[in-house]
């Protein structure tokens, strides 16, 4: 292995990551597999390591197991949608890593590796820039790709945004904004009366900056109202990444709102009257599905309010909307008032750690940190038992518990936690004794490459077709629900 290694490294490029080196040094130095080794010797050769019943079902299991159709440039396309979904631009490394695992050992990473560069000179795959690294006191460079299909996306969003700035009629004008402003909205903070002037504005692509805590959703609880009173026949409509934060934003501000995927997948409005598209947490959106975005508002006759974090949340897929909406010179309002903190210790806190991630305050974290520690707020409990006691005790001494929320890094912890909490209940009598068993269906978010393997899956898993290729010959439609 360590000789098959050292070969290696003397033909691949330096930026190739040893792991994977190692790991392709692995596969080549093993002996081509005996193809004419009969049924029986297979089971003799396996007798010592695994049990009757597990040979039994690998040799049931080879009998229906087919070699994929697909060669090392699918593979290589493959890669660069699940990489995608993800990020929009990758390394060499990372991509030959990818398509080597979906590739489930058909290919060895020389023919991976091959089958990338044909990608490169064919233009399917395209270099973007390069990126400069220390490591070490050692200065070495490294390229970014992508494919033609990201890059015009992306170009496309940045156009679309550039074009779209002054050209729309306000739907209620700046002044009688004004006046609802004065009248029913005097104790908005300033950010949240900006967002709401900003939302009315001119603009086909507007961009509201915000932080957990600014007052964001109240915002557009007040906006929608002054579009109901003022332009009945006019709609706004929230979309969010999940259906979770769709109920939320309609919850608390009114608007009819729904998932994104949801959104996309609707017919048509054959309402004409300009319409308000409010996207939540665009930080989380991805390149494709905001262009995609882009082209319903189009075919609405709706104008985009992006409203978000851009330091918050890492994209779900490629591409990062919102930071590059305030990075290309478009107008953003920025709403930095902290309002749900309710106590002047908590407020100055979160805006350390405001004042950190805007690059303000080098030490704003260990500043937070440090106060905390000085107000007696972190407590230490080594033993497993007791610190699960305590945190039981403390949450049904709590005046207010019906709003509290126990946070833990461990699902054992938290059913721990939570049948603690209950068995109290059902003895002070707080909850019955009876006990009903019901199935809630948690969502499980697979991303990526992750998606293409049964091992990210489990039997009984639910999932919902999104959409069907074009050469699947199933009888399955999208939106249907089906069971792993």
């Amino acid at each position: 292995i360590d000789q098959m290694e050292a070969k290696l490294k003397e033909k691949v490029s330096k930026n190739i990551n040893e792991a994977i080196i190692r790991n392709d040094a692995v596969l080549s130095s093993r002996p081509d597999k005996d193809i004419h080794v009969t049924k029986d010797e297979l089971r003799d050769s396996w007798e010592n390591q695994l049990h009757k019943k597990d040979i039994e079902l690998a040799v049931a299991r080879s009998k229906n197991k087919s070699k994929s159709h697909l060669t090392k440039s699918d593979y290589i396309a493959m890669a660069c949608k699940a990489i995608h979904e993800t990020q929009s631009a990758f390394k060499d490394n990372h991509i030959i890593d990818v398509a080597l695992r979906l590739s489930r050992g058909e290919h060895v990473f020389e023919d991976i590796e091959k089958a990338f560069y044909e990608a490169l000179r064919s233009g399917k795959i395209q270099q973007l820039a390069t990126i400069q690294h220390n490591q070490r006191a050692k200065k070495f460079i490294e390229p970014l790709y992508s494919t033609p299909k990201m890059i015009e996306i992306e170009r496309g969003i940045i156009e679309s945004i550039r074009q779209g700035q002054r050209k729309l009629e306000p739907i209620v004008s700046r002044d009688i904004i004004s006046e609802y402003i004065a009248r029913d909205y005097g104790f908005y903070k300033n950010g949240q009366k900006k967002a709401i002037y900003a939302i009315f504005d001119r603009n086909n692509i507007s961009s509201i900056q915000g932080k957990a805590g600014t007052g964001k959703t109240t915002m557009l609880g007040g906006a929608y109202n002054i579009l109901k009173k003022e332009a009945p026949d006019h709609q706004m409509i929230a979309v969010a990444i999940t259906g979770k934060a769709a109920e939320e934003i309609e919850s608390k501000s009114g608007i009819p709102s729904q998932t994104i995927d949801s959104f996309l997948l609707s017919k048509v409005s054959s309402n004409e009257c300009p319409k308000i598209i409010v996207i939540d947490e665009v930080g989380m959106l991805g390149s494709e599905k905001f262009a995609n975005l882009i082209d319903r508002a189009k075919k609405e006759n709706a104008s985009i309010v992006c409203i978000g974090d851009k330091n918050q949340l890492l994209p779900i897929s490629a591409g990062k909307i919102h930071r590059d909406i305030q990075e290309i010179g478009i107008p953003v309002v920025l709403m930095d008032e902290v309002l749900r903190q309710e106590t002047p210790e908590m407020e100055k806190l979160v805006n350390d750690i405001v004042n950190y991630q805007n690059l303000n305050a080098p030490n704003g974290i260990t500043t937070a940190i440090s106060d905390l520690y000085m107000q007696g707020r972190f407590i230490k409990i080594k033993d497993d038992i007791e610190r699960i006691r305590s945190i039981t005790e403390t949450f049904m001494a709590h005046p207010d518990r019906d709003n509290t929320l126990i946070l833990t890094g461990l699902n054992n912890d938290r059913k721990l936690i939570n049948d603690t909490i209950f068995n109290q209940m059902q003895d002070q009598g707080i909850v019955s004794n009876k006990t009903v068993k019901i199935k809630i269906k948690v969502p499980v978010p697979i991303m990526g490459v992750k998606k293409y393997f049964s091992s990210s899956y489990e039997i009984g898993n639910y999932a919902y077709v999104e959409r069907m290729g074009k050469d699947v010959d199933l009888k399955l439609k999208p939106g249907q629900e089906i069971k792993i």
